[in-house]
């Protein structure tokens, strides 16, 4: 008798790069952080001009940033990871490059918030105090965007020179589309927001004039 032996296929899941794995632990890093700075954002602005209970507010919050972290991982997995040639480290990016990597999406998700913070309220006065803050934080993000985009841009063109850079022009690519991306989000939900809690937003606080009472006139003599 001759013995045949069964071969066997063994399929094995595709290992994990470290460039991935440092990409997630980005990611967590950063929504933990920027979660905390919109709590924070948020309860320090929190007044009777909020439209909706607390618990609204809330879970409107968490759907936000579970949508924006979805689409950040697979942001991450299907485009950066995948067009990359070299999936195990990052030492194309210089060290001012490394770290607008680690900032900006923890800046645009604060930005984004923002403006649904501004879906939350009912007086949207810059005269407010309250107001006046968050208008602060997206001013200081806004600028923060302009200038890692004018980076991006230049860097972008310099690599475009070059043909043994397609890694940096993944990354760039990636750091440009994924703000735009987080900021059509937020539009989204700051439009649902001002539809669902009420029928639209104020803003400010218009004093109609005061009306002086009307003055009775003597009526004139008619002989």
């Amino acid at each position: 008798m001759v013995n045949k032996s069964s071969t066997t296929t063994t399929t094995r899941a595709p290992k994990s790069s470290k460039l991935k794995d440092s990409e997630i632990m980005r990611i967590m890093l950063t929504y933990i952080i920027s979660i905390l700075i919109c709590g924070a954002l948020l309860l320090s602005n929190y007044d009777i001009n909020y439209k909706g209970s607390r618990m609204k507010i809330l879970i409107i919050s968490i759907v936000f940033f579970l949508c924006c972290g979805l689409f950040e991982y697979l942001w991450v997995n299907n485009y950066l990871i995948e067009n990359r040639e070299n999936k195990e480290n990052s030492n194309n990016r210089d060290s001012f490059h490394n770290i607008l990597h680690i900032l900006l999406p923890g800046i645009i998700l604060v930005l984004g918030y923002s403006f649904l913070i501004s879906g939350f309220k009912n007086n949207l006065n810059i005269y407010d105090s309250k107001s006046l803050s968050i208008f602060i934080v997206k001013l200081i993000s806004l600028t923060s965007i302009i200038i890692t985009f004018v980076y991006y841009s230049y860097k972008l063109y310099k690599s475009n020179k070059k043909h043994d850079e397609n890694d940096t022009q993944v990354d760039i690519l990636y750091s440009i589309l994924h703000p735009v991306a987080i900021l059509l989000i937020s539009a989204f939900f700051y439009l649902m927001t001002s539809m669902f809690l009420n029928k639209g937003v104020n803003l400010g606080n218009v004093t109609p004039p005061m009306q002086s009472p009307p003055i009775d006139l003597p009526e004139p003599d008619i002989p």
